[in-house]
């Protein structure tokens, strides 16, 4: 210790002078991984914009395979191209998880997250033009929409980096299979118990939907691969 007019004094160390480097190094990081979310959270927008584009259009593919009565019952009557197209989220968050792990990938989900609910609130009660024509659900059924399918594509995420390994196809498919199961689970009986209709003949036949979803974005995932690579530390899977 130095003195100074019978005063000690510390001398300036590298660890005294390195502290407020320390200090810097969450704030940094937190930028960095904000800039890192900017291309997962648009994929994932852009997935949710998808589905949102095919509400309008049916889908009577499965008719045939219904009775004719009672005709609620029949999927042309109800599902529709984005029920099916909803499984390209689950899609964008694998892809996000085979680049980054897990810890990007819910970050994805959480950010896209937030922003859709403050969108969907805008619209509600902004009088935003370019906002006018986004479709706002009932209280209810919005809700629980929203908070299925955060939970559907959080437990996608996090089942993507549990089985990712030497078979390629394992991690999304999985991933995405597990993420559809929560979904169907959690939505239609938040969105629909108690008020009547065949809501658990919907849940199924969604699931259904999902699952074949599941299977068939196995191509482009399978695609994208050499195009989109795993960083280091998560063995090139």
């Amino acid at each position: 210790m130095a003195s100074l007019g019978g005063v000690g004094v510390m001398p300036m160390t590298h660890e005294a002078i390195a502290i407020p480097q320390r200090r810097r190094r969450p704030a940094v990081a937190a930028f960095y991984t904000a800039l890192r979310l900017i291309l997962p959270v648009t994929a994932l927008i852009a997935a949710l914009a998808a589905a949102n584009w095919g509400l309008p259009i049916p889908l009577r593919e499965l008719d045939p395979f219904f009775p004719a009565e009672p005709a609620a019952l029949r999927p042309g009557q109800w599902l529709t191209l984005g029920h099916a197209l909803l499984a390209l989220t689950f899609l964008a968050v694998s892809l996000v998880g085979r680049r980054y792990g897990a810890p990007i990938a819910v970050g994805q989900v959480l950010a896209t997250a937030i922003i859709a609910a403050a969108v969907v609130v805008a619209a509600a009660v902004a009088p935003i033009p370019a906002l006018s024509a986004i479709p706002v659900p009932p209280l209810r059924m919005g809700a629980a929409f929203g908070g299925a399918l955060v939970l559907g594509l959080l437990f996608s995420a996090l089942v993507f980096d549990w089985t990712r390994g030497v078979v390629w196809w394992t991690a999304p498919l999985y991933s995405a299979l597990w993420g559809s199961i929560v979904f169907c689970f959690a939505f239609y009986p938040a969105a629909y118990a108690g008020i009547g209709g065949p809501w658990i003949t919907h849940a199924i036949v969604h699931l259904g939907v999902l699952v074949a979803g599941a299977f068939a974005l196995l191509i482009p995932y399978w695609i994208l691969r050499p195009v989109i690579r795993p960083l280091s530390g998560f063995g090139g899977y």
